[in-house]
């Protein structure tokens, strides 16, 4: 580690946490009485405001003080700055002993400290005071060496640059962030980390989706389709495609490594034309006739790729890492798709998988009350068959599947039997395993079209097979249901001649797919297997 002299603009940066503002004010207070400047961030916006924040915090962190106070609570270890921050001075304390000084809010764990640290409480204000007062007068008398962090075969830190070397292409301009916005997953983090500067293209795609999946449900980004990652020393950019329809242009998410997370630092968009959104004929006119030479892709990602270079665009970055290389997964086939719920992840005019349109229904003639509910889209081959192998499963006799058309089978499932009259007969306990079975149906197929491993569904985990009657009923419902998506309600119930009823006694949120099954928890692979251990165990009798 070499060490470069350089004088610090502060005595003293305070590095806390955002709901810990008031203590931290008392310690600034405290210390200005002593005649030391502070680094405190309300009274130091110019260092900040349409700053690169990633890149100034560092650099006041590791060289503009001469010792840091980091005021250490449960809401410092769970900040995403104060994180950083600490990450920061830890590099400077590293080689200048009793650079960090730490006052404890409470019994807070801090991994990346060692249990040996003292630290110092409110109590000791004035004591903390005095080492700072001694250090800033040390270090303008030279007695200390005025240092710059630079870890050893590396530049810097405070000169890492924020962008690559690679030159961007014309018409994409480098918008900083103004919002904290952090990945925490350890998994897709650890990914990253991991992420070779020479991947292949697949690699990037399958962690740009992964990523862009918890983006979309744990943050208030909203996306297009995953293009491509890939990471350039603590940077990773994660490339988005222009959406269909929906107005968002492509953009090109940049993120910073630090500590335990991934957080965003700048974006990357265009005004060109030939980067914003899509409209649905275009795309369509795009892929129409066309199927993809290959299973187990992203065909909306790849339709997506043919209307740009329909549109002439440049592949160059920051929309992929090397120049004209769209990172294209397949090729592609003038035929036809088949309209078999095979290979629908091979044809580019179904769109992304989904669940559609879900409800509960009473049949009156046969008193058969049924979830019904669509499975839209290009899902894998694989995942038609977890879905079905888990259904079959959980579910025996008491599910059907049909095709009603090329991306689009309805799934009706019996909950159970009920008189026009009310629910009075349901049992409800099983009710509810008819639905979580549902739900873990749901997650394994997930996870199958994800290409995430998991054990072989457990066999002792089935709801109990519905007697001949009720089957009887279910056979007769779904007759009368015919080829439509979902039937035609009722709610006219005294005396009634309709076919089809909402039920008297509806089960409400429970049997609402679109609330109960919790796609934000099933954001990283890792969180799909905890679902899925989730809703076993939900199931297992024994549990």
């Amino acid at each position: 580690m070499d060490v470069h002299e350089s004088e610090p603009r502060w005595d003293v940066a305070i590095s806390f946490s955002g709901k810990d503002r008031d203590v931290a004010l008392q310690v600034v207070r405290h210390l200005q009485q002593r005649g030391l400047t502070v680094f405190y961030d309300e009274s130091a916006r110019e260092e900040t405001v349409g700053r690169d924040l990633f890149v100034r915090l560092r650099e006041i962190y590791t060289r503009q003080a001469r010792c840091c106070v980091a005021i250490i609570s449960r809401n410092y270890v769970a900040g995403g700055w104060p994180t950083f921050e600490l990450q920061a001075a830890q590099e400077r304390a590293l080689i200048d002993d009793g650079y960090l000084l730490p006052i404890r809010l409470d019994d807070a764990d801090v991994p990346s400290l060692p249990r040996s640290m003292g630290y110092a409480s409110m109590a000791d204000l004035d004591a903390v005071a005095e080492l700072a007062l001694r250090r800033s007068q040390r270090d303008k008398a030279g007695r200390t060496a005025r240092v710059e962090v630079t870890p050893a075969g590396s530049a810097p830190v405070s000169a890492v640059s924020p962008t690559p070397a690679a030159e961007p292409l014309e018409s994409f301009e480098r918008q900083l962030g103004h919002e904290l916005v952090e990945i925490g997953d350890p998994e897709l983090v650890r990914r990253c980390r991991a992420l070779p500067e020479d991947r292949d293209a697949w690699t990037g795609w399958r962690l740009a989706a992964d990523l862009v999946r918890y983006l979309g449900w744990n943050t208030r980004i909203r996306t297009g389709t995953a293009l491509t990652c890939w990471r350039t020393g603590d940077h990773v950019f994660v490339s988005i495609l222009p959406a269909i329809v929906l107005d968002r242009p492509h953009r090109t998410l940049e993120f910073v490594l630090a500590g335990e997370g991934l957080f965003l630092a700048a974006t990357w968009q265009s005004a060109d034309p030939v980067w914003q959104r899509f409209g649905f004929e275009e795309y369509h006119d795009a892929v129409r006739g066309k199927l993809a030479d290959r299973s187990g892709l992203d065909t909306e990602r790849e339709g997506c790729l043919l209307v740009l270079r329909g549109r002439g665009a440049e592949f160059a970055f920051p929309v992929v890492p090397r120049a004209g290389n769209p990172e294209a997964l397949c090729d592609w086939l003038d035929e036809e798709p088949q309209s078999l719920p095979f290979d629908w992840d091979r044809n580019p005019a179904l769109g992304s998988p989904r669940i559609g349109v879900w409800g509960e229904a009473h049949h009156t003639p046969s008193d058969a009350v049924v979830l019904i509910f669509m499975v839209y889209g290009g899902w894998t081959n694989a995942a038609h068959y977890a879905l079905g192998e888990a259904l079959t499963s959980l579910l025996p006799g008491r599910h059907n599947r049909y095709l009603c058309g090329p991306g689009a089978m309805r799934v009706t499932v019996l909950l159970t039997t009920a008189e026009a009259s009310g629910w009075q007969r349901v049992e409800e306990d099983e009710v509810n395993r008819v639905v979580d079975a549902v739900h873990l149906g749901l997650t394994r197929a997930c996870a199958a079209h994800d290409g995430v491993p998991l054990p072989p569904l457990p066999g002792h985990l089935a709801v109990p097979a519905p007697s001949a009657g009720q089957r009887a009923g279910l056979d007769h419902a779904l007759e009368c249901l015919g080829s439509q998506e979902f039937p035609d309600l009722s709610d006219d119930w005294a005396p009634s001649t309709a076919q089809w009823l909402k039920p008297r006694h509806s089960l409400g949120n429970r049997v609402d797919l679109a609330r109960r099954f919790d796609f934000a928890a099933v954001s990283s692979p890792s969180a799909l297997r905890d679902q899925v251990a989730r809703l076993e165990g939900r199931l297992d009798p024994d549990e």
